[in-house]
């Protein structure tokens, strides 16, 4: 199950479609939060799950340069 964290972070737009990405926590059905990950909000393409939002972020940012 993912879930919209609500951080104040600075995400590049979509390099496959232009959109605005968001960060999403990414917690198991028993409760346990395995990490964030950015998706794209129109298109869905995203990084892999990372322990913190920062790693995340910048994986996403590195990625549409």
């Amino acid at each position: 199950m993912e879930k919209k964290v609500d951080a104040d972070v600075n995400l590049e737009n979509c390099p496959f479609c232009g959109a605005i990405p968001c960060v999403k926590k990414v917690v198991a059905k028993n409760g346990h939060e395995y990490g964030r990950k950015v998706t794209c909000t129109r298109c869905g393409a995203g990084t892999k799950i990372y322990e913190s939002t920062d790693d995340c972020v910048d994986a996403w940012n590195i990625r549409t340069k």
